[in-house]
Order: C-alpha cells, then structure tokens, then sequence
C-alpha cells in the first residue's frame, strides 16, 4: 500500500493499481473457520495445527493469531468485512482485551520476554508490550465505536505508562512505545502509514501546543478533562462542530484549535463512511 501510494504520486499509475490490488492479498491469509490470519503453505494448505495462542515461529515472529490478525492498518474496512461486519469484530476486540493473557510456546528455545511482558497485565492478548498490537484499539473507532477506543486508550496510558525505572512495559524499540505514548496523549493517532491523516481519540492532558514551522501553532484541549473522563462527547475544530473520527494532517500542518468536550458517558452515535478512519477499500483509490 504504501509503496503504490508513492507510485500513485509519481503519476505511474499503472504500478500503482497494481500495488494496490496486492495490497488485498491479506484476505487470502483470513481463515473464516477460525476467525483469524494463520500461515498457509505453498500449496494453498493451512499450517496445522492451528491454536490461537501458539505463538508459532513457522507463523508469527514474537506474537499469535490474536496479536498478529489485525494488521490490516490501510483497510480496516475490508478487515472488518472479513470477520462479518463491525457487530462482529468489535465483540472480537473485546475479547482480545478480556480474554487471559495466556500463550503457548510453539517453537522458541525457552520463554522470550515478550510472552512474560504480556501475561504480566491484565490486558489478556492485547499486548502492549510489543509493536504489533499499538494500532488495534483505533479499529474500534474504525468499526465505528470510538467510545471504546477512548475507554482502553485511557486505560492504556493510565496504567502500563510511568515516570519511574519500569515506565515503559515492553521494548521501546525505536521509540515506538514513546511516540504511542505522545502521540495518543495529545489525542491524535496514525493508523495508517502511508496515509496524512490522524484518528482522533482521548486526550490525556487537558492542553497541548504543537509548535510548527512558520511560527504556527497547533493547541489541542480537553474541555472538562479529569480521570474518571476518557469519552468524547463533541470535538470542535477552529471553533466550528467538527464531526469525523479522523482529521488530515494538512489541516493539522496549517495549525489550529482543536477542542475536544470530554465526559464520563460514551457518545453513542452512527457515523458514516467519510466519518470513518482511511481505508483503502472504500477510499476510490481503487
């Protein structure tokens, strides 16, 4: 996807269709019968045995089928479809979060720290502690329920984030697990490489100024913010009602204000799908 995205810009069109009618071929690794990615051999076969929680090296590298199942982060619209619609894969995200942190070892010599990272918080298979996984709480907002998107993300930050010797509870490889940190804090998030836009989520402080060229600024405030308070109930941008999920970051680069009303009650409301996060299927890329 992201390389077809260059394509498209150079105006080589004609590699950029296809790139990204490759870019679907993470269907062809969706196994229904299961609900998740699983490796398929030369022939079309799926490895067996499947088990969800086998973290399998002929698979997967440092995970299992429930952290490695979601990593469609440039058409969660066409993964969404594929689990039969966003009912269906929001229940599946709550049970990522609330099913047992458990794992089996199918493969390592010995237990690697990342399986003890995950079964040290009680996040069941979301584990934050490795890369993987840093983009799936945005899904929820994709399937259209950002309420619950806000709730784990404050969760998120609130307990496995700390100012002390063990405030980070995995890796910081190449200062992921900070810039996640940073960035959901102010209450922005990229889905998708490769795309300039921004989901909008639960900011952790009450305001924050981005500082950018030309002497611009971006301010983003928490209109009633406090703990006990992860929900969004309105978001304003330059003063005006601003309701999509997600906001371009041409806007952003032009600086601004954007206000975020915060509440301890969920919205609940219907977007459409200009409303929603970026995907490539139902962008008119394709």
């Amino acid at each position: 996807f992201c390389v077809a995205q260059v394509a498209r810009l150079l105006g080589k069109h004609d590699d950029a269709a296809h790139l990204y009618q490759r870019s679907f071929n993470y269907k062809n690794v969706f196994d229904p019968s299961v609900g998740f990615m699983r490796g398929r051999h030369a022939d079309g076969a799926w490895v067996t045995p499947f088990n969800e929680f086998a973290w399998d090296t002929r698979v997967y590298v440092e995970g299992a089928a429930w952290q490695y199942s979601w990593a469609v982060q440039h058409d969660p619209a066409g993964l969404i479809a594929l689990h039969g619609g966003p009912a269906k894969v929001v229940r599946k995200l709550d049970r990522m979060i609330t099913t047992p942190a458990h794992f089996v070892n199918a493969g390592y010599p010995y237990e690697i720290h990342e399986m003890t990272e995950m079964a040290a918080v009680d996040f069941g298979q979301y584990a934050h502690s490795n890369q993987p996984v840093h983009h799936v709480l945005a899904l929820y907002a994709a399937a259209g329920q950002p309420w619950k998107m806000q709730h784990w993300l404050r969760r998120v930050m609130d307990e496995l984030y700390n100012s002390g010797v063990n405030g980070f509870c995995g890796d910081e490889d190449n200062g992921s697990m900070s810039s996640w940190y940073v960035l959901n804090a102010i209450g922005l998030f990229p889905l998708c490489a490769g795309n300039p836009s921004f989901v909008l989520g639960s900011p952790l402080f009450a305001k924050s100024v981005v500082h950018l060229h030309g002497g611009r600024d971006l301010t983003l405030e928490a209109k009633g913010n406090a703990a006990g308070k992860p929900f969004v109930q309105s978001v304003a941008w330059n003063r005006k009602p601003y309701d999509a999920l997600w906001i371009s970051h041409e806007a952003l680069a032009q600086g601004g204000a954007l206000r975020f009303n915060m509440s301890a009650t969920p919205a609940k409301r219907r977007y459409n799908k200009q409303q929603l996060p970026f995907s490539l299927s139902t962008s008119g890329l394709v």
